[in-house]
């Protein structure tokens, strides 16, 4: 349920980024929108005290803890929306959207996950359903691509480290690390790119707008965090592809005010590969029971 409800919450947060970044840098938007969320998990952590466990942390979960801030909550944004903008979002889009195969490739000598051929189908219908919805082909080739890729295989070793981090560190301990460190980076970056100023520059309403994308950024980090505490990288990430549906579904209900039957064809060849996705795990019943016990930190 919780990858369920963050590919929900994805794909209503691309919709709304895909608005709101218009009319900002999107460096300043990305430090805001982080930002803002690394204060409000901050704030959980002291309201809830579970800002006690830091200290029963190894050296080994605080190298963890800055690596997800790294390669989770900073550079890859960086690196995604500057190349987005240069190359537009259907081709970005579907780099992004090979997310799939990277975890899955890692997820296997990493996590010892069995993909079997039935998961790697869906991996594929998956993949190939983004063809249904238009893409014909890169017209070039260039950084901007590779910055997308480089990007992309970032956020597939986050889910990797991430699996593994929550095995001993509370959620909310590793959403506030990715969210909160990777804004402290990703101001660094701003700061020595000469951008600063612009944070001075939004108006009230563009305040409003990123304020708006931070609490979906919000919901869906904790929600995803939680699925992967729960569920194999291979099943999360393969659900997480329903999110372009949802897009598609506003994009057609509030822009278009049309479904294309390119859209249509797209819907279906997603929906049926997350329910292969899903078939794939034979035991659900242990995850549910994981669900309902799942490891709390003890405060003292």
């Amino acid at each position: 349920m919780f990858a369920i409800g963050a590919a929900v919450i994805s794909g209503v947060a691309n919709y709304a980024n895909g608005m709101v970044v218009r009319g900002i840098d999107p460096l300043v938007h990305n430090v805001v929108k982080n930002g803002l969320v690394g204060v409000a998990m901050l704030v959980i952590l002291l309201v809830t005290a579970e800002w006690r466990t830091l200290g029963k942390l190894k050296p080994k979960q605080w190298r963890n803890l800055g690596l997800v801030a790294l390669i989770g909550g900073s550079i890859p944004f960086w690196l995604f929306f500057t190349g987005v903008k240069q190359i537009g979002g259907v081709e970005g889009s579907m780099i992004h959207k090979s997310l799939i195969f990277w975890v899955a490739l890692m997820a296997i000598p990493l996590l010892k996950e069995r993909v079997g051929l039935k998961m790697w189908a869906a991996i594929g219908l998956l993949y190939l359903s983004n063809m249904a919805a238009g893409f014909t082909g890169f017209k070039t080739l260039g950084i901007a691509h590779l910055m997308v890729l480089s990007a992309t295989m970032f956020w597939a070793v986050e889910n990797i480290l991430v699996k593994k981090t929550l095995t001993g560190v509370p959620v909310n301990v590793v959403v506030t690390a990715r969210m909160l460190g990777g804004a402290v980076i990703l101001a660094g970056i701003l700061v020595a790119s000469g951008k600063a100023p612009l944070v001075s520059q939004l108006t009230t309403s563009q305040w409003w707008m990123l304020m708006g994308v931070a609490l979906l950024l919000f919901g869906y980090v904790s929600t995803w965090y939680r699925a992967l505490q729960l569920a194999p990288v291979t099943v999360v990430a393969g659900i997480l592809v329903g999110a372009t549906v949802v897009t598609t579904m506003l994009e057609a209900v509030l822009r278009t005010k049309t479904v294309s039957l390119g859209a249509v064809v797209q819907g279906t060849m997603m929906i049926t590969g997350i329910y292969l996705v899903v078939t794939a795990v034979k035991d659900w019943k242990a995850l549910g029971d994981r669900a309902t016990t799942f490891w709390k930190p003890k405060i003292s």
